[in-house]
């Protein structure tokens, strides 16, 4: 992730050299200000802008659903623990909370996981 960061930092910083600086205007460096000052780099910035919400919206989405099964297996530890012991139905009610918590992120496709 610090890669892609520093990656888009340094394209930034370099289309700002490119647009505003005295280098701008000399050889192929016009066409490329001239490409940058036009309605095409705005509409690549927001393509850009537009995959990266994309993405940030997905990876929200797992992680709320991960901390909401998180909740629930903190809510069946703690009723199995308030009598200080655990049963069979206790137990199995905790550990199929953890395979659901786990299970958010198992990249194994359903009919090949470990029941």
């Amino acid at each position: 992730m610090r890669r892609i960061q520093a990656g888009l930092v340094m394209l930034v910083v370099l289309a700002a050299l490119m647009a505003f600086g005295g280098i701008a205007f000399a050889g192929p460096f016009g066409a490329i200000k001239n490409w940058m000052a036009s309605e095409a780099f705005a509409w690549a910035i927001s393509a850009v802008i537009l995959t990266l919400s994309l993405v940030a919206g997905v990876a929200f989405q797992r992680v709320s659903k991960t901390l909401i099964e998180a909740g629930e297996f903190m809510t069946a530890l703690g009723s199995a623990l308030a009598d200080s012991r655990i049963s069979k139905d206790e137990l199995t009610a905790i550990i199929k909370e953890a395979k659901d918590v786990f299970g958010l992120w198992r990249k194994t496709p359903e009919k090949y996981q470990v029941k």
